[in-house]
């Protein structure tokens, strides 16, 4: 996985050169989504591109139901950030998927 995917030192030529399964979006390309027709369109290419190559994409810093719902029909495959849960301890997080699992996928 190529972390922080849209900043930094990431580059498209890593995609075709690592042995990676997928990106992983950077929360700043993500902090921007609701407001910006632009990073919609960034993103959803990425996303295609990323799928054209067989890779998995995450999108990293979700932290609203807006920005959940545009990264679903931008075609993301996994979706990270507080608006799901703040980071948890090991225990902390087999608690919180127990309790996620007893009321049922949603």
């Amino acid at each position: 996985m190529i972390d922080d995917f849209g900043v930094g030192y990431s580059s498209l030529g890593y995609l075709s050169k690592l042995p990676v399964d997928g990106v992983k979006l950077d929360r700043a390309l993500i902090a921007d989504i609701e407001s910006s027709l632009a990073m919609q369109s960034m993103i959803r290419n990425i996303t295609r591109m990323s799928h054209d190559l067989n890779l998995k994409v995450v999108a990293e810093g979700v932290e609203t139901a807006y920005q959940c719902e545009l990264i679903k029909k931008l075609g993301c495959d996994y979706i990270q950030g507080y608006y799901y849960s703040e980071p948890l301890e090991q225990d902390d997080f087999c608690n919180y998927l127990s309790h996620f699992n007893s009321q049922g996928a949603q």
